[in-house]
């Protein structure tokens, strides 16, 4: 089986589309004789997490190597989004000043 290295800093547990398509990317590629290894960072800060996503890449065999500390509590990544009234707030001040 040949083995192919994948670089990519979005990767499960953090969720959204780029996370989708890297991993289903590694996924299909097992399929057509190729044995991906996963080279990402430890999972960060991040607005959407999605522990499915990361249970689908362990339970189709898909080796992944992280840089940093890994963290096991997705409790711990998951962050509030901001008010979309305050943000659109600052957006605005920051363009009548730049």
């Amino acid at each position: 089986m040949n083995k192919v290295l994948i670089i990519s800093y979005y990767f499960p547990p953090m969720g959204m589309g780029g996370v989708q398509r890297t991993l289903k990317f590694a996924k299909y590629l097992k399929e057509f004789g190729w044995d991906p290894v996963v080279l990402t960072d430890s999972p960060k800060k991040y607005y959407a997490v999605d522990e499915s996503l990361l249970n689908e890449a362990i339970e189709n065999g898909i080796k992944i190597e992280r840089t940093g500390e890994d963290i096991t509590d997705v409790s711990k990544i998951i962050i509030k989004t901001p008010n979309e009234k305050l943000r659109k707030l600052r957006s605005r001040a920051g363009q009548f000043f730049f």
